[in-house]
């Protein structure tokens, strides 16, 4: 809760004074040393401090794609504070992309660590394909890693509507297209077996869009100060 009541002060305070012009680039790179006292210097500076407060209490989160939806809640937090309020015109638009940037960057690790199971349980050779045996292996494979997953990940909540969106939407575009096409090349053949083919693709994108709301069943996850 500090860093995002430190944000919204350091914001209020900002409203009401402005900077045409940015800090230089080489100011953000650790040189607490150099800091004077401005009053844009020390804005700046505590900034940086609550991003380090951010990715230190990230380290605190023993599940790693837990880690990443705390790191996404709270960057995201601060970045939208800095480009909405004075901080823009202290900070600067070169600040808020480099940001943005790792905010997609942090998206792209969580999706590997939280979904990589899945989307690797629909990968198939030629040869593969060619045997019934091997595509049940395939969608009963996938049934359990997809569970799984939702099931961890559906308990954590990502606060911003629009992230949320972006997120569940870069899952649907690794996922859907290769699971529809082995659904519809492949469902005639074990039709009426559940324990095969569990999912229709309408069953998997209604899901995805229950994502990040925290209704998992266990409660809301504390990804966010």
């Amino acid at each position: 809760m500090v860093v995002i009541v430190c944000v919204v002060m350091v914001c209020m305070v900002c409203r009401t004074w402005h900077t045409s012009s940015p800090l230089p680039e080489s100011y953000f790179s650790n040189k607490f040393s150099d800091v004077t006292s401005s009053v844009s210097d020390r804005f700046t500076w505590l900034v940086l401090v609550l991003l380090c407060k951010i990715d230190s209490n990230a380290d605190l989160y023993t599940d790693v794609a837990q880690s990443y939806i705390f790191l996404l809640n709270n960057l995201n937090y601060v970045v939208s504070k800095v480009r909405n309020s004075g901080l823009r015109n202290i900070i600067g638009d070169d600040w808020i992309d480099k940001h943005e940037q790792k905010l997609k960057q942090y998206i792209k690790n969580y999706e590997r660590i939280a979904w990589s199971r899945v989307t690797s349980s629909l990968q198939m050779n030629g040869k593969q394909t060619e045997s019934n045996i091997s595509v049940r292996d395939c969608f009963r494979q996938f049934n359990l890693e997809f569970n799984e997953a939702y099931r961890k990940q559906s308990v954590y909540v990502v606060s911003d509507a629009r992230m949320r969106e972006v997120i569940r939407m870069s899952l649907e575009e690794k996922i859907l297209p290769v699971y529809r096409s082995l659904y519809v090349k492949y469902r005639g053949e074990f039709k009426g077996v559940d324990s095969v083919v569990k999912y229709a693709p309408v069953d998997l994108e209604n899901c995805l869009k229950d994502l990040f709301q925290g209704d998992g069943g266990q409660g809301e996850s504390n990804t966010h100060y």
